[in-house]
């Protein structure tokens, strides 16, 4: 990958990372950086990141991320680089949810063993 080139990140942040500023740590870093995209919190406790600029700049997002702002614990990141799509505008906080299933690892994760016979979509 070139440094020079852009690229878009993907990324999915879990662990306690909803409550403790962690978007808004996001954005400050994305704006930092000078990449375009957005935050969001998703129901099932993880944030989503969708970011887009130069690989090298997205590195230095991915560092924060898995870092997170010090009231943040961090256990895991999924994330993926592919080529940028040049569709994202500043750096926001998206308010949207996306449309997904959360099942059993919502219902455990949670302590709800009610519903761990079914799964919840969230539209």
């Amino acid at each position: 990958m070139s440094e020079n080139q852009n690229y878009r990140l993907h990324a999915f942040i879990e662990g306690r990372v909803q409550g403790v500023g962690f978007r808004y740590f996001t954005m400050s870093a994305a704006q930092e950086y000078g990449l375009k995209g957005w935050v969001r919190n998703l129901y099932d406790g993880r944030v989503e990141v969708l970011a887009e600029g130069e690989h090298g700049q997205l590195n230095l997002l991915l560092g924060d991320l898995r870092k997170g702002p010090r009231s943040a614990v961090v256990e895991d990141i999924e994330y993926s680089f592919t080529d940028a799509k040049g569709d994202l505008n500043d750096f926001t906080h998206d308010t949207r949810h996306k449309n997904f299933s959360v099942g059993a690892r919502h219902c455990l994760r949670f302590l709800d063993t009610s519903c761990l016979a079914s799964t919840f979509i969230y539209i």
